[in-house]
């Protein structure tokens, strides 16, 4: 899998083919307003969490995941703090734990049924990883991070909401000189757009 890295300031993209794009807080938005009828993302994901579904998504995601983080770490702060937005069962969470630079690793998440399973899993983070059941829009973390990372849930915002996630990851959850990586499949149908 080929990567393309660019770093300007504070801002880091990683460009994955076909499926995944990141950046910092530069910001995206996307086109498509969510149906009124659909199911909500914590509605979906809770039930997935208790149908075993969300080690799918683990599997599914793992590589992109994987290649996204070794990408950046080089930006990372020596003895950084990391937290996964939308971190569903925990899994980045706990992985990033185990890395000799990771200080403390924490996960929130909106969807209840996610956060139990990632606490029942937290058995063998030793201490080091924490977990929030929060709407991710309002989360009021009690410290600031290093490295904030979050697989897909900007999908599933609205624009206004993005605006929101991304003023809240500015001024309540990233340190000044940290970094915000995010990645998003494209699927057809929903449109994405890259704000200057």
């Amino acid at each position: 899998m080929q990567l393309s890295l660019r770093a300007a300031g504070s801002l880091l993209c990683v460009t994955l083919p076909r499926s995944v794009s990141m950046a910092t807080v530069a910001g995206l938005s996307t086109t498509a307003a969510a149906s009124p009828t659909m199911v909500s993302a914590t509605d979906l994901f809770s039930a997935w969490a208790r149908e075993g579904r969300d080690e799918k998504m683990q599997s599914g995601h793992s590589l992109a995941v994987k290649e996204m983080l070794a990408k950046s770490r080089e930006y990372f702060p020596d003895n950084y703090k990391f937290l996964d937005i939308g971190c569903g069962n925990g899994w980045v969470v706990r992985a990033e734990a185990k890395q000799e630079q990771c200080k403390s690793a924490a996960g929130v998440d909106g969807a209840e049924d996610m956060i139990t399973k990632a606490n029942r899993l937290n058995s063998n983070c030793a201490g080091t990883c924490t977990f929030y059941h929060s709407d991710l829009l309002v989360f009021q973390p009690a410290t600031k991070y290093d490295v904030a990372f979050s697989m897909e849930v900007l999908y599933y915002l609205s624009d206004t909401q993005i605006t929101t996630m991304l003023s809240s990851l500015s001024s309540n959850i990233v340190e000044k000189d940290g970094i915000f990586v995010f990645g998003i499949d494209h699927y057809l149908g929903k449109k994405f757009r890259v704000l200057v």
